[in-house]
């Protein structure tokens, strides 16, 4: 499914580990997308990186996506 105003695949935005570093991952207007909050790859991180990345599906899906990524930078990761 294409999101027609963004161009956003709705989908699911991965987070994978990147040299020991975390990112989250999604496809979109034919390309991918990549937001590395500056996390390493640890347990607590992995979650604290997931529901930030629910979060970017959610904001998606609700045609509220950022697409600078500022909404989804600094301290509301919950960095730890």
């Amino acid at each position: 499914m294409l999101d027609s105003d963004l161009g956003i695949k709705m989908g699911r935005v991965r987070v994978e580990s990147c040299r020991d570093r975390l990112r989250l991952r999604w496809g979109g207007e034919g390309q991918r997308s990549c937001f590395y909050p500056g996390l390493d790859d640890t347990p607590a991180n992995a979650a604290n990186a997931q529901l930030k990345a629910n979060e970017i599906e959610r904001d998606i899906a609700q045609d509220i996506f950022d697409p600078t990524l500022e909404r989804y930078r600094g301290d509301r990761l919950g960095l730890e």
